[in-house]
């Protein structure tokens, strides 16, 4: 391989993966260990709960490495994203309603030495965002995010940001080692319930998850079209309060690579290059 890939500290958010919270005696010497919760070997019910006028805060971020070989030559680039979101729960008659704002987001990109700023991405500052779901927690309809910029350059669908969300759960009860499985656009997932913990305070069942990913996307930057065919897998961990039915925190590791059609921008004709890509993705609840 052509580029050794990148292996990033988890930052507490591998896409969705609850980081884990401990608690006992911690000892000079030794590390704590998370508390394994007793009472639920017959199983539980995995699912959200909305409540009407319900708000929860998230902060998300996600650290990106790629890595591009053209004419021989091997270019890094580092993008390092932080999004503060708030869902408030508007609805639960006939389908669940929701509404997702954007109150925060920088981002930055390191190319060598420079550190380049991400302006589009501030775009999505203050933008809100609504949300139709089935019970299920499927996406029906997504209002807010038509034309914005930052989707259109960076080749990302708004739907894809959202329609794993609130779905990915079984809507049954569940018990230790049982997993299940779930297809999204360009995704199939598979996820095991692993156990129960207390994490930050709550009854958490403690999710593993592990995606195949395969994605094109069509991406235009400074004047250079750019077709990117990519697969790769996904791992990571999710608690889940089991009380309250949220997501506490998440963690996700990416690895993809493929290759990348560039066209236009004084190209004589287009030219392919290989691309490698590891993220690490951490999810937190912070109110």
């Amino acid at each position: 391989m052509l580029y050794k890939k990148h292996k990033i500290l988890s930052i507490a958010f591998c896409v969705l993966s609850l980081g884990s919270f401990v608690s006992g005696l911690s000892f000079i010497g030794c590390a704590r260990k998370p508390a394994v919760l007793e009472g639920y070997e017959e199983g539980v019910w995995l699912g959200f709960k909305f409540v009407p006028g319900k708000s929860l805060t998230y902060k998300q971020t996600i650290n990106t490495y790629t890595a591009m070989e053209i004419k021989g030559m091997v270019q890094e680039v580092n993008s390092i994203t932080e999004i503060q979101t708030t869902q408030t729960v508007e609805d639960t008659v006939d389908n669940i309603k929701l509404e997702i704002s954007f109150d925060d987001i920088s981002s930055t990109t390191r190319v060598g030495a420079q550190l380049i700023p991400v302006k589009e991405a501030e775009e999505l500052k203050g933008k809100v965002v609504s949300l139709k779901l089935s019970k299920e927690g499927k996406l029906i309809e997504l209002k807010g995010l038509e034309d914005i910029d930052y989707f259109k350059k960076s080749g990302e669908k708004p739907e894809r940001q959202f329609e794993g969300l609130f779905s990915f759960l079984p809507n049954k009860v569940t018990k230790i080692g049982e997993n299940w499985q779930k297809e999204f656009e360009e995704e199939k997932c598979t996820y095991t319930l692993q156990g129960f913990e207390q994490k930050d305070g709550f009854d958490c069942a403690k999710i593993a998850v592990k995606k195949e990913i395969e994605q094109t996307k069509d991406i235009e930057q400074k004047g250079m079209k750019i077709k990117m065919n990519i697969k790769g897998e996904e791992k990571g961990t999710i608690f889940f309060a089991l009380k309250e039915g949220i997501i506490i925190e998440s963690k996700a590791t990416t690895s993809l690579e493929g290759e990348q059609e560039l066209s236009g921008a004084g190209l004589p004709e287009p030219i392919t290059v290989p691309i490698y890509i590891d993220q690490d993705t951490h999810t937190k609840l912070i109110q």
